[in-house]
């Protein structure tokens, strides 16, 4: 009867060993998956950050690249509008002419 205590108690840290354990291993799985979804959530949300950044950059550029060709083709009316005018200005004289001025009588 002596031994039997002992026995009991014996039996008592096995199941409390097995408890524990099991508690350990769920904490350590549910902090892995929670370590995991948020290890993915930010780089799905990094993703869509640089999606946005590269999607506002390509709006820029575009309308960079239009202003450019609207200046581009205002330059090119104002250049064809100054060769289209300079042909009604009056030319300047390149040789002197030997002109004398008379009398009529």
């Amino acid at each position: 009867m002596a031994g039997s205590p002992v026995g009991i108690k014996g039996d008592m840290d096995i199941a409390y060993l097995s408890t524990l354990s099991a508690l350990a291993g769920s904490v350590v799985g549910g902090l892995t998956s929670g370590v995991a979804t948020w290890l993915s959530q930010r780089a799905q949300a990094r993703k869509s950050q640089l999606a946005r950044e590269m999607a506002r950059r390509d709006d820029l550029q575009r309308v960079h690249r239009r202003g450019i060709d609207q200046q581009g083709f205002s330059l090119n009316i104002r250049v064809f509008l100054g060769y289209l005018l300079k042909g009604f200005q009056e030319k300047s004289v390149g040789k002197l002419h030997d002109i004398g001025f008379m009398s009529a009588g």
